[in-house]
């Protein structure tokens, strides 16, 4: 047993009082002469012993008493397991306050951040001067790992703000032990203020496995609100990869929700630049994602930043969803061919001749790296020996977003020469085979033929074929078309950013009536319109996974990152080269979701859509019981729950660091001996009576 304040036991020279008291008020008993007394000695004898018994009785409960309430104020308490201080003396104490957007919800004391910031401090004021604190966010900067002072931790919990950032709840653990147990010669434990919520504390995936260390002890203050109802928009996606200027778009909107009702006409909206482009409805099911469509009209060619928004009280902070993209005026064909003015070059300049300026034709025999990089469809025909850096040209420019189609030569040898479709996917395999031949199916469901037909006729005139390439399909290849011997006639295989196409006929008008068919005008078109992909570019706040950005950007020295509106804050991006793309990754200090440009000196280079994280958008948490249930299952040990108010956090704090007091205990027996007292005094008056 141990003492909180061992300077009052100097009290206990008090009960000296009650004895002093007892001696100076003893009855003395005189001798009075009367006769015929000799029959009451023995009854004198008996009272006397009986006296005597009840006043030492009566001194031994006022000493009780007296040392009874000296105990209670100097609050004697068993101390806990852990609570016997090393040589050094002091405790460390790790806080972790969440701060995600989730805790902006309001509880029965109010907003639930701030109740918990209230309790942080209660229960640093529950702790000494020399104990020594960690104060942890999930902004996870290298500040939450600093030891602060009691009154360096008091300030800490003053400056907390909401973040859009969310954590799981074994991350932030993790964490809080590598701090803790970088301290020696101070006893350790952590106080976890969360709102438990299912998302970011879901112990049962395997990649969250984590046990505690046994020398902390946790405690987790739960911060609980009422369930509300929301919805969030999910992610957004354009029905094609190219956007054209003044072409038709469709935007393609996911919203996600955790209703329990079905609700309809709800409102949507999309500005671009900041000028509404397009308004909408969705309608809400149960258990069900909504999928909707805004449908509206590319403006001019450049770059463009849009925000889709819904309306959705009370969670807020997942209801816009921010994005860039660029719209392109023309898009760049270049067709390598070794005769320029051949059948297929005269064909593929009619083709997209017919649509005016949305299409840069150039065609060459001579393959051209400069030509390449300013091309965003390229087809390759009549090339019966491609050399390996033409092929690892091809290749590099479709992982860089371009599509490549290859229209292999008859005099081309397939084992030996097929250095463009082993480097695009294709493998070397296969031989020509003469004879009579058509494309037998075409797979109409996919998003190349969307549009294509209109309704699909019971006999559709398809390509015919004199010399096919034989040969079988490649584990990632997608099938687009298939003749009737069950040959590839159009393949397609993604790669990097890009798509490579291969053709399973040559450009021959003797080898095939395809260059003459009416299905070569709309497919090339198709290709063309598909061919460059302009990412939506946009990323998430505190995910570690970097943004790509199309092409290369230049020196990291010369960029910077800037919010919108009139007083612009200002980062430097951190920005890494790859294939084909440059990597950018968030900064932590970016707390507001938004759009933001990258600039290059003063030159505007992308718009980037920077969202809230959406791991919390399902408000859903665990109650006490079954958040202690988990933490059984997952066989966590020295893990307790705190549930109580804002002031009584402080004495919930000193005692669980002093262990189990004893000062409630005294002082019962404070009043049990004065009860004693009054009894006895009470009984022995009605004897002398």
């Amino acid at each position: 047993m141990a003492f909180a304040h061992p300077e009052i036991l100097w009290g206990l020279w008090g009960l000296a009082i009650p004895v002093i008291i007892h001696l100076l008020n003893f009855r003395r008993y005189r001798k009075v002469a009367f006769s015929q007394v000799a029959f009451l000695q023995a009854l004198q004898r008996e009272t006397r012993s009986r006296q005597a018994i009840r006043h030492w009785l009566v001194l031994l409960m006022r000493l009780l008493a007296v040392a009874g309430l000296v105990l209670a104020f100097a609050q004697p308490f068993i101390p806990a397991d852990d609570a016997t201080d090393a040589a050094s003396g002091g405790a460390a104490v790790a806080l972790y306050v969440d701060n995600s957007p989730s805790m902006d919800a309001v509880g029965e004391e109010g907003a639930l951040l701030q109740v918990a910031v209230e309790k942080a401090i209660r229960v640093v004021e529950g702790h000494g001067e020399t104990d020594r604190f960690f104060v942890q966010t999930n902004s996870f900067t290298p500040r939450d790992t600093r030891l602060l002072t009691r009154d360096e931790a008091l300030q800490r919990l003053a400056e907390i703000n909401p973040s859009p950032v969310a954590r799981h709840i074994t991350d932030v653990m993790q964490r809080t032990e590598g701090a803790l147990l970088s301290i020696e010669g101070r006893r350790r434990s952590a106080y976890l203020f969360t709102d438990l919520q299912e998302s970011t504390h879901d112990l049962s995936a395997v990649d969250r496995r984590f046990t505690p260390d046994t020398s902390i002890a946790y405690h987790f203050v739960p911060q609980s609100a009422a369930e509300a109802v929301n919805a969030w928009v999910d992610s957004v996606w354009f029905d094609t990869p190219t956007r054209l200027a003044g072409r038709p778009a469709a935007l393609r909107v996911r919203i996600r929700h955790n209703a329990q009702a079905g609700a309809s006409g709800l409102p949507l909206e999309l500005r671009i630049n900041g000028a509404r482009a397009a308004i909408g409805s969705f309608n809400l099911l149960p258990g069900l994602p909504t999928d909707t469509v805004l449908r509206f009209t590319h403006g001019e060619a450049g770059l463009k930043s849009a925000t889709v928004s819904i309306e959705d009280a009370p969670v807020e902070f997942d209801d816009d969803f921010h994005f860039g993209f660029r719209v392109t005026d023309v898009i760049g064909v270049a067709h390598f061919s070794e005769k320029p003015e051949g059948e297929l070059a005269l064909a593929i300049r009619r083709v997209f001749g017919t649509t005016g300026d949305q299409h840069r034709v150039e065609t060459s025999n001579i393959f051209s790296l400069d030509a390449l990089e300013a091309a965003d469809f390229v087809v390759v025909s009549d090339w019966p020996s491609p050399s390996s850096g033409m092929a690892e040209a091809l290749r590099g420019f479709v992982e860089r977003g371009g599509s490549c189609l290859w229209m292999p030569d008859s005099l081309e040898a397939v084992t030996t020469n097929g250095a463009v479709r082993k480097a695009l996917g294709f493998g070397t395999d296969g031989d020509w085979v003469a004879g009579e031949n058509r494309v037998d199916r075409i797979a109409t469901d996919n998003p190349l033929f969307a549009g294509i037909f209109r309704k699909m006729p019971r006999a559709l005139d398809l390509p015919r074929l004199a010399l096919t390439l034989r040969r079988g399909p490649k584990p990632r290849e997608e099938v687009l078309a298939t003749t009737e011997t069950g040959a590839p006639f159009l393949s397609r295989i993604g790669i990097g950013a890009g798509s490579a196409y291969l053709l399973g006929a040559t450009s021959h008008g003797e080898h095939s009536n395809f260059t003459r068919h009416a299905l070569f005008v709309p497919l090339m078109l198709r290709l063309a319109e598909r061919a460059r992909h302009t990412p939506m570019i946009s990323g998430t706040l505190g995910s570690t996974d970097p943004i790509a950005l199309p092409g290369d950007v230049g020196a990291p020295s010369t960029l910077s990152l800037r919010s919108g509106g009139d007083s612009p804050s200002v980062w430097q991006p951190s920005i890494r080269k790859a294939t084909g793309a440059s990597l950018l990754t968030l900064d932590d200090k970016m707390l507001v979701a938004g759009l933001y440009g990258l600039y290059q000196t003063d030159s505007l280079l992308t718009w980037i859509g920077v969202n809230a994280d959406r791991t919390e958008s399902d408000p859903k948490a665990y109650d006490v019981p079954t958040w202690e249930a988990l933490c059984e299952e997952a066989q966590w040990p020295a893990i307790a729950t705190i549930e109580a108010d804002t002031e009584a956090m402080s004495a919930v704090t000193r005692q669980l660091q002093q262990g189990t007091p004893l000062w409630k205990a005294a002082l019962l027996a404070a009043l049990f001996a004065l009860l004693i007292e009054s009894i006895l005094l009470r009984a022995w008056k009605r004897t002398s009576s």
